[in-house]
């Protein structure tokens, strides 16, 4: 298994390629349908916002010690994608709507917190627990977490 600072690397790098693209992506493709059922390309990046902001939130509560749930979040253990993917989607749209044309800038920036906030744990705060509506985990593991969901989205945008 790589290291946690060889996985927090791979992290960043891949997301500062993907913010590149993002850059650079034509105006008329931010509208275009993602392969998200029901989201365009700007409602994905709006919901990687959430997700930014989301996880920077709550790694910072568990370096505080704090791992409860957030105020109208579940129990760590008792959340499920399935259980949230319609006030995911309608939030993730009235966010893109709320940002207009700061979606990207707002984007860049939560993500380049976040980044920064996960490369930079030391082994001590690697290991503070977190909340996760999954489970409480290890704030290291946020960097693992961010890696797939950025992989994962960017392929529904460039699908």
């Amino acid at each position: 298994m790589e290291s946690f600072e060889e996985r927090a690397k791979l992290y960043k790098s891949e997301s500062e390629r993907f913010q590149d693209y993002l850059k650079n992506l034509p105006a008329d493709e931010w509208n275009k349908q993602s392969a998200c059922d029901e989201w365009s390309v700007a409602d994905v990046v709006a919901h990687l916002v959430g997700n930014s902001e989301f996880y920077a939130g709550t790694v910072a509560r568990g370096l505080q010690g704090e791992s409860s749930p957030p105020e109208g979040r579940p129990e760590a253990g008792t959340g499920h994608p399935s259980l949230s993917a319609e006030s995911l989607a309608k939030s993730s749209i009235a966010a893109k709507e709320r940002l207009g044309d700061k979606l990207l800038e707002t984007y860049l920036e939560k993500d380049n917190h976040l980044i920064k906030l996960l490369t930079g744990l030391n082994p001590e705060d690697q290991a503070k627990p977190c909340y996760h509506p999954g489970s409480i985990v290890p704030a290291g593991n946020f960097v693992d977490l961010r890696f797939k969901e950025v992989i994962l989205h960017e392929w529904d945008i460039r699908s």
